[in-house]
């Protein structure tokens, strides 16, 4: 029973956090929430559109309450995506902690994760245009990609990190669990995938020419072939109707910004991670997840910054979701690579007899500084959004 007392608490802690995100969304005139569930009651007729699994669960959640509000089936379909992410964070990072760190400490640092924004200095503008954001609210197809990033990014991790398998049935279930998640994920919004294949493509070369192992079968099967089906389709889907991309540098943020503050707004956003792999050098450089979420987050930052679409699409800022969704993955990797050197000292120590307290570090607290920063402003942008929910 001890063992579903945290899972229990992080359930309850969604609701709290979903439900008022659901009811300020519902409540505005125009927002993303009450477009995806018009969206939604058209199915399948609305063939246009490309990032379907949010509209598909409202749907569904329609179609098994009768006679339900818009508000309670959104509610519904947000805990469907949300409130697992809460507990799969605690649950990863449970099992890089190992017992050496508190259980309680877990369950704040998932918490933490879940609403964890940029440092954000300039708040005149509730769409936080420039900054970096892991966290958005107002985006429901958003919050259902984010369910998938970090579960993804961990098994692309198998790709390249040398692990074996015991047998071949254990290797045909991570070839179709990843193949599962990469679908899901792309239908939910592609914007990590378009991130994700380039980025493992350039770390798989750097294998290859330093002649260290590639799970080629994992790459291809598991996260290339379902992910280029699926992209082509949503190509299709989305530009049949004329319109494509361009290349520009900050072609939209220069009409909303000006260009000095974007490396400024780019640094607030990176604070925590940036200082984890600085000040931590020696070590970050040779935590291979670390440096593939880094990898992917500059292929994801590019497209923030030197793509956009050249149709009617042209304002909604599509690009920016790859950013978003690269820096929740980095974010998530630097907080269990923390962990894992924690984990790491206190082995250390008891392996020495001194124990397993100790001081940290002044580099250390730093780090949790700039975390904590972060977190108070992801409180703030949560509550600024019951007042602005855009």
């Amino acid at each position: 029973m001890r063992r579903i007392v945290p899972y229990f608490i992080l359930f309850v802690l969604s609701l709290l956090i979903i439900i008022p995100v659901v009811a300020s969304a519902s409540a505005a005139t125009r927002t993303d929430f009450n477009l995806h569930y018009k969206n939604a009651l058209e199915l399948p007729d609305k063939v246009h559109l490309a990032h379907v699994l949010y509209p598909a669960t409202v749907l569904i959640y329609n179609k098994l309450i009768p006679n339900a509000s818009a508000f309670s089936v959104n509610v519904f379909s947000m805990i469907t995506f949300m409130s697992p992410l809460l507990l799969i964070l605690f649950a990863l990072l449970k099992r890089s902690a190992n017992g050496y760190v508190r259980e309680s400490a877990i369950l704040i640092l998932s918490l933490c994760l879940f609403i964890i924004s940029p440092i954000s200095i300039w708040m005149d503008d509730p769409h936080m245009t420039g900054y970096v954001n892991p966290t958005i609210w107002h985006s429901p197809t958003y919050n259902a990609l984010r369910l998938f990033i970090v579960p993804v990014s961990l098994l692309s991790l198998r790709i390249v990190d040398g692990s074996r398998y015991r047998d071949v049935n254990q290797r045909i279930f991570f070839l179709l669990l990843t193949a599962s998640l990469i679908s899901l994920a792309t239908l939910a919004k592609p914007s990590y995938l378009i991130a994700l294949i380039p980025g493992l493509c350039l770390l798989v070369a750097y294998r290859v020419v330093k002649s260290q192992p590639v799970d080629w079968a994992l790459l291809f099967l598991g996260i290339i072939l379902p992910g280029a089906v699926l992209l082509a389709l949503q190509y299709l889907v989305e530009y049949g109707d004329g319109g494509g991309i361009q290349f520009g540098l900050f072609t939209l943020l220069r009409l909303w910004l000006p260009v000095w503050q974007i490396p400024i707004r780019l640094i607030l956003s990176l604070a925590f991670p940036l200082s984890v792999y600085v000040l931590y050098f020696s070590e970050a450089r040779k935590h291979t997840y670390l440096n593939m979420s880094w990898l992917i987050f500059f292929v994801g930052l590019g497209y923030m910054y030197f793509l956009t679409e050249n149709s009617w699409r042209f304002y909604h800022s599509n690009f920016n979701w790859t950013a978003y969704s690269v820096i929740f993955a980095l974010m998530y990797a630097s907080v269990q690579f923390l962990v894992e050197r924690r984990v790491a000292e206190r082995r250390r120590k008891l392996q020495d007899g001194h124990g397993t307290r100790g001081r940290f570090s002044m580099r250390f607290a730093v780090v949790a500084c700039l975390f904590g920063l972060h977190v108070i402003f992801g409180i703030i942008y949560f509550f600024r959004f019951q007042l602005f929910p855009v």
